[in-house]
């Protein structure tokens, strides 16, 4: 599903580099600021959602299940006014920052046209996580894939609009989805199961704690590759430098779109696990999700590797663009190396309602030390892009080792016995295991069958 999902964005990205240079980083610089000052933080703010979904579901708590959807939807929707109004601002807050006059106005017209995107995000992203909860994953793959489909004709309808034409076409495709999913919802009386009355007198105190910890987590995860994409806009010959970096990312976007999958599993799984009091099955869950997110990365690595030549023109025919793409598509192969776990063991950390421990992990080693070295060996250095991606790589390996130490330092029985408490909103107890139940997976041993388990 994400896989089809980011195919989207590389078929309007197709059609912008088509148009030309300067409507390919308008475009690019458009599609910047919108995932820093929306998309990403309607995706935190919603991934707030994905511990109280998945533990409520697995603790068969319906009511809660159906009260946070729409909690979740509502909270989006307010965040949505403030950021419409930086929306239709854009052109002179980028100037503002010093970007380039002439894509700075194809940005800001590209904006205007994607404001009701706004609004389909507000419902979509709560909403998938609704369904992903409850293991519902094959009706937002066929709406996906359905969306994909209809995506290219409808951009070949508009494509006479120019760059109006892509951003209209994404809200289209996106609110296809949305109506998919809300007839699906609709058709299976899904809603009967989960349906609750007066869900907005209480219950936001657990779902504002974890959405704003998720927000500015998510946010950090993003922004960094915006961050990239600013700077790059201060490099010499900076249209051919925006235009590299897009080609370079949109080859990445595919393996985005995996990790925040694979993550997205995780975290359900997990959460599941939790929810129906069984610690066990979250500690495989967690083990099984990090050892295939190491195989992924090898092989999505790999993968950009073997094709990096190609790449790059599906979206540009310039050689100026081309001529250094292969070397770049290899710094950010690496990247991806580490990046896979590191995004899947926070799928695990958000299973377990600890979006925190990432945010700081995120917020030392990639913005206190990864960045400011990229840019020192960028401009200080003059390896422009090539060192920008060097500080950003050996940020990344170094943050994944340390979340992945944190993941594996998990005590999954006050885990278990937290999650009791989030869904039920009262003191709880593990619940009883077999002898020898737990001594399997290595998480405590039991002298006696009187005692209480210790922790190794």
């Amino acid at each position: 599903m994400n896989m089809m999902w980011y195919g989207r964005m590389i078929i309007s990205t197709a059609f912008q580099g088509r148009q030309g240079k300067l409507e390919l980083a308008g475009g690019a610089l458009a599609l910047t600021f919108a995932n820093v000052t929306a998309f990403s933080v309607l995706t935190g703010l919603s991934a707030g959602m994905e511990p109280l979904c998945a533990q409520a579901f697995g603790a068969a708590n319906y009511k809660l299940l159906g009260a946070t959807l729409h909690r979740g939807i509502t909270l989006l929707f307010l965040a949505s006014l403030p950021i419409g109004f930086l929306w239709l601002n854009v052109t002179k807050i980028l100037l503002k920052l010093g970007q380039d006059k002439e894509i700075s106005k194809v940005a800001g017209t590209y904006l205007m046209f994607l404001l009701p995107d706004l609004a389909a995000s507000s419902v979509l992203a709560p909403l998938r996580i609704y369904l992903r909860s409850q293991c519902i994953t094959k009706p937002m793959m066929v709406a996906s894939a359905i969306s994909l489909i209809l995506h290219l004709p409808i951009n070949m309808a508009l494509q006479n609009l120019g760059l109006k034409g892509t951003a209209l076409a994404i809200c289209w495709s996106d609110w296809n989805v949305v109506l998919m999913l809300l007839i699906y919802v609709y058709k299976t009386r899904l809603f009967k199961t989960t349906q609750v009355d007066q869900w907005w007198r209480t219950g936001w105190a657990p779902l504002l704690k974890l959405s704003v910890a998720s927000c500015l987590l998510t946010c950090l995860e993003w922004w960094c590759y915006e961050i990239l994409m600013l700077i790059t806009g201060h490099l010499p010959n900076a249209e051919d430098a925006v235009s590299e970096l897009v080609i370079v990312l949109n080859g990445d976007l595919i393996l985005y779109g995996l990790q925040i999958a694979m993550a997205a599993c995780a975290s359900t799984r997990v959460g599941n696990e939790l929810g129906a009091n069984n610690l066990v099955g979250a500690y495989h869950a967690a083990v099984v999700a990090v050892g295939l997110s190491v195989v992924v990365g090898c092989a999505g690595a790999s993968a950009m590797i073997v094709g990096r030549n190609a790449w790059g023109m599906v979206f540009s025919r310039d050689q100026g663009v081309l001529g250094g793409l292969g070397k770049l598509m290899c710094f950010l192969a690496m990247a991806e190396i580490f990046n896979f776990p590191l995004i899947v063991a926070g799928g695990v950390l958000r299973g377990t309602a600890r979006m925190t421990v990432g945010l700081f992990l995120s917020l030392g080693f990639i913005y206190l030390f990864g960045l400011p070295i990229g840019v020192f060996l960028a401009f200080p250095w003059k390896l422009r892009f090539v060192g920008l991606l060097m500080g950003f790589v050996v940020a990344v390996a170094v943050c994944s080792a340390l979340t992945l130490g944190v993941v594996s330092r998990t005590d999954w029985i006050h885990r278990t016995v937290l999650a009791q408490e989030l869904i039920n909103g009262e003191q709880c107890e593990l619940k009883s295991f077999q002898s020898g139940e737990l001594e399997t997976i290595g998480l405590v041993v039991v002298d006696d069958e009187n005692e209480k388990p210790e922790k190794k």
